[in-house]
C-alpha cells in the first residue's frame, strides 16, 4: 500500500465543504491535508485528493475540470488518462478489511468514509487525525451518510488514535443517552 506518511507528516487533516474548513491548520508542516479533488486551488493545502463519483457525475456537477486539474495523488474509482495524478482507489483491500461479517459491501456511503478507510490502510498510520469541513449537519444526504463516517471514527478510536472534530461537527454527538 502507498505510505503518504513516509515523509515525516505524520497527522492527517480530512477536509470536507462544511464551514469548519476554515479552521483547519493550513500552515502546520506536520500535516497532510486529504480531500475532495474539486478543492484543489479552493484550500490553501490539498496533498492528497479523492474523487470517487463517476466522471458523468462530476461533469454534471461543473467539477471535473477542477478534477483533471489536480495534480496531487488523485484516488479514483479507476485510472483515467484525462487525469494525469490518477491513481486507482484499492477497493478490494478495503472491502477485504472492512466488510462486516454477514455482509456484502464495506460501510462507505462519502467520501470521508472512503478516506478514514484508506488511512487505516496505510503503513504506518497517521498518529493523529483532524476533522474539519466534515460536519454533516445539515437534514439532507448527510444524514444517511453520517454513520459510516462513525463506524471509521470508531475504529480509528477503538486504535487509540487521537481525533479531532471540530465542535460544530454533528460527528460522535447525540443529543440524548
Amino acid at each position: 500500500m502507498t505510505d503518504h506518511f513516509a515523509h515525516g507528516k505524520r497527522s492527517l487533516v480530512l477536509l470536507g465543504t462544511g464551514t469548519s474548513m476554515r479552521r483547519a491548520p493550513w500552515k502546520d508542516e506536520a500535516c497532510q491535508f486529504w480531500g475532495p479533488a474539486y478543492l484543489w486551488g479552493k484550500v490553501p493545502r490539498l496533498d492528497v485528493g479523492f474523487e470517487l463519483h463517476d466522471k458523468d457525475l462530476c461533469l454534471a456537477d461543473n467539477t471535473w475540470d477542477s478534477v483533471r486539474a489536480c495534480p496531487v495523488p488523485l484516488y479514483m474509482q479507476r485510472y483515467s488518462d484525462e487525469v494525469q495524478s490518477s491513481r486507482v482507489y484499492p477497493l478490494d483491500a478495503v472491502r477485504a478489511a472492512f466488510t462486516p461479517p454477514g455482509r456484502v459491501k464495506p460501510f462507505l456511503t462519502n467520501n470521508s468514509s472512503y478516506m478514514l478507510a484508506f488511512a487505516l490502510l496505510q503503513d504506518p498510520r497517521p498518529e493523529a487525525i483532524s476533522l474539519f469541513g466534515v460536519d454533516m449537519v445539515h437534514g439532507t444526504e448527510y444524514g444517511a451518510q453520517r454513520p459510516s463516517c462513525e463506524f471509521f471514527l470508531g475504529v480509528w478510536w477503538g486504535l487509540q488514535i487521537p481525533l479531532h472534530i471540530d465542535p460544530v461537527s454533528a460527528l460522535r454527538k447525540t443529543p440524548f443517552l
